[in-house]
């Protein structure tokens, strides 16, 4: 479960993006917060050379399925589409089973299933890359989109 409920967002240096997902985890773990952390690790990979990005996608973030399984299972989803788009190795820990919620725990962007119009859910649905809609996340198509 979460552990960093009440802190305070850290302001990092623009220059300290996180450079990888573990990095990215692990500063999420120690209490800054994940959209910012996300969006700022998404900037810094789309700045990435080809090598940069293979290893900024392979290491497991250790911890985090524990500490925020939500979470955890939309950063495997983005490491896929990420791998996918740029045309680098799927890491395999991404395909392991623990990385999928099941129908019953469904995220339609931050909001779970079970409070989610029917509207909206098609909506989503219709949307969300795959794969996140194969891990029962589901989010609108530019959801990895900077601007």
């Amino acid at each position: 479960m979460k552990q960093n409920e009440g802190h305070t967002i850290q302001n990092m240096p623009i220059g300290l993006r996180p450079k990888s997902v573990k990095e990215l985890a692990n500063r999420y773990m120690s209490g800054e917060e994940s959209r910012i952390l996300y969006g700022d690790f998404l900037d810094a990979f789309y700045a990435m050379s080809y090598q940069e990005k293979a290893r900024s996608l392979a290491e497991e973030p250790i911890g985090l399925l524990e500490y925020d399984q939500i979470f955890a299972v939309t950063l495997a989803a983005t490491v896929e589409e990420l791998a996918e788009s740029c045309e680098v190795n799927v890491p395999s820990w991404v395909t392991a089973d623990k990385y999928y919620l099941s129908s019953d725990e469904a995220m339609f962007g931050v909001i779970p299933a079970s409070e989610i119009d029917e509207d909206s859910r098609q909506w989503f649905k219709k949307q969300s890359p795959k794969s996140f809609t194969k891990r029962n996340i589901f989010v609108s198509s530019n959801a990895l989109a900077r601007a």
